[in-house]
């Protein structure tokens, strides 16, 4: 049961990571448009984005905590 949970929080984390790196290379697109031209709706999806990441960061944190507290609980 332990080594399951473990295993879904690894994996969880990854994939949290892949959508990090996808969102930070949808900003440096969108960044390069607006560099070319001003468009509000193009800063807006920016914005999303980096609220969107910062959420993802922080579920990171949080699952990389619980990865540690069910590794301890399994090692005890």
């Amino acid at each position: 049961m332990h080594i399951e949970k473990i295993q879904n929080l690894e994996f969880e984390i990854e994939e949290l990571k892949k959508y990090i790196k996808n969102s930070k290379k949808e900003i440096k697109k969108r960044e390069k448009i607006l560099a070319m031209t001003i468009d509000e709706e193009i800063e807006v999806e920016i914005e999303a984005y980096k609220e969107e990441i910062e959420s993802y960061n922080e579920q990171i944190k949080y699952k990389k905590q619980l990865l540690r507290n069910y590794k301890n609980l399994w090692n005890n």
